[in-house]
């Protein structure tokens, strides 16, 4: 190799303008290291920023979930599986001690009118309020808990006898129902209260908690605004409760309910103007049973949804085989009248088996109508949007209980059934004849016509008729018969054949 070569190659020996372009490239590399150094700090920084939220926020959802499984979210009172657990604590310090203690269930019997009404929002602010007022009557010497959806729980400890117990029932209930302001509704609940004691009836919590809650049904079944302790009859009473309820979701599956029929008649001459649908059980070893003894389970457990859904269905489609000027009368019970499906089944049902709508009559008592807190103008309207398609409604059991004469003219009802402890006493009371009269003008004054219930014999067939009833229903004028029965009532029949056939279904 020459000099001259060697001497080209040398770097420092290089051109000028080539040293300073790879001086520049150099730079560029350099702060292009700068600027992914930089980005991975960043990025770096910002993954362990994130770390540390997402930290917190996992923390932030462990309290949520441990907050969840213990406290009702609506109340902010321990829930139910909480109590459980936290009573089983308490009723051990008794037994060792010796010292009774006392589970109070408190039922607020209007909580669940204020959630179908007013909203699931007003109904939670109703519970805090509640829940609330039960904390601060205990003076924090009771754990308090919101137990179910209308339903909260307390339980007492180091008491004396059980007088100690019912004075603290008794301020419970009188907190409870203290009026209470929420937004632009003026609202008052009431209470209702079970009392379990242990050891008395039970050491399991579990146990003394159904307890507790069974003699609180038994409370709310026999009036408001009462307390009851657990007895053993009680217990006998929830145990054949549950069985019946059992028996009544087998009694759906199986299609055991079927309807049954009581003609409405003119008094004046006793023809048929309409029919009232009666649900009836067909139990497999009891025989046919009345809606009277099973109505209560049924609506309370939800299950009169699905039969009256089917009773409907029935009794539309038995009807529409009938004479055009008899109708078809329904009764429907607060559930079912507040059921957001209502419209929906009565117009499918009408549709499916075509009945004509004002054949279709809704029979309402002044209870389902006045006993919400806050809906009845809502309830009205729904009934107003029924009456539009052509359904007829009446205003049943009228006269007696929670009487609202502006009912009348509030809800338009198309007839007004007297209730039948009014129609049995107008031979013997000149007051009740007076009442009743003046139920028959009020009603004729706003267009409704007035159907005499419970009508037995001809003396109060004749004092109905005297007070001005132009239809009645009774056994004097027929008994609830079958649809098949019915049917040969109401076909064309001619002299002593058809009077024989009418007075085989109205009995003796």
């Amino acid at each position: 190799m020459d000099s001259t070569t060697a001497t080209t190659d040398n770097p420092r020996r290089r051109p000028l303008p080539e040293l300073e372009r790879r001086l520049r490239e150099l730079d560029d590399h350099a702060r292009g290291l700068e600027r992914e150094l930089a980005q991975q700090r960043s990025e770096l920084a910002w993954s362990s920023d994130r770390l540390v939220a997402e930290v917190y926020q996992r923390h932030e959802l462990v309290v949520d979930a441990e907050s969840a499984r213990k406290f009702d979210a609506a109340s902010g009172l321990p829930n139910r599986a909480s109590f459980v657990r936290c009573l089983e604590e308490l009723l051990a310090q008794p037994a060792q001690s010796g010292e009774p203690a006392a589970l109070i269930v408190v039922g607020i019997d209007r909580l669940s009118h204020v959630r179908e009404s007013l909203g699931f929002a007003m109904a939670d602010q109703v519970a805090r309020v509640i829940g609330e007022r039960l904390r601060q009557a205990v003076q924090g010497s009771a754990q308090v808990a919101r137990v179910g959806d209308d339903e909260f729980a307390l339980v007492l400890t180091k008491l004396r006898v059980s007088p100690d117990v019912a004075a603290a029932a008794r301020r419970l209930i009188e907190v409870v129902d203290r009026p209470m302001r929420e937004g632009e509704h003026d609202l008052r609940m009431m209470a209702t209260i079970g009392i379990a004691l242990s050891p008395q009836n039970g050491t399991q919590p579990e146990m003394l908690l159904a307890r507790a809650q069974a003699a609180m049904r038994f409370a709310r079944d026999n009036g408001t605004r009462l307390y009851q302790f657990f007895s053993a009859a009680i217990g006998q009473s929830a145990a054949r409760r549950l069985r019946l309820e059992s028996e009544l979701r087998r009694a759906i599956d199986r299609s055991e309910f079927t309807v049954h029929y009581q003609p409405r008649c003119r008094l004046r001459g006793r023809r048929v103007s309409g029919v009232e649908a009666l649900l009836r059980w067909n139990h497999p070893e009891r025989g046919t049973i009345a809606a009277g003894e099973f109505i209560d389970v049924a609506e309370e457990t939800g299950l009169i949804t699905p039969i009256g859904d089917a009773v409907l269905r029935q009794a539309c489609s038995d009807a529409a085989q009938w004479p055009d000027q008899v109708g078809l009368s329904v009764n429907l019970c607060t559930r079912e009248f507040r059921g957001a499906r209502l419209d929906s089944i009565v117009h499918r049902a009408l549709a499916d088996s075509g009945l004509h709508p004002g054949r279709f009559l809704i029979e309402l008592t002044e209870a389902s109508l006045l006993g919400a807190i806050g809906d009845t103008d809502v309830t009205l309207a729904r009934l107003a949007a029924l009456r539009q398609s052509g359904v007829r409604v009446v205003l049943d059991n009228f006269g007696t209980g929670a009487c609202s004469l502006d009912l009348l003219r509030r809800c338009r009802a198309e007839y007004v059934k007297i209730d039948s402890q009014l129609i049995r006493r107008l031979n013997v009371d000149a007051d009740v004849l007076a009442i009743v009269r003046a139920i028959v003008a009020l009603a004729r004054h706003f267009g409704a016509g007035v159907i005499a219930e419970g009508i037995e014999d001809p003396a109060q067939l004749a004092a109905a008729l005297r007070a001005g009833c132009l239809e009645g229903q009774g056994y004097h004028l027929g008994r609830p018969v079958t649809a098949r029965q019915m049917s040969a009532l109401l076909a064309p029949r001619r002299g002593a054949a058809a009077a024989k056939a009418s007075a085989a279904l109205a009995g003796p």
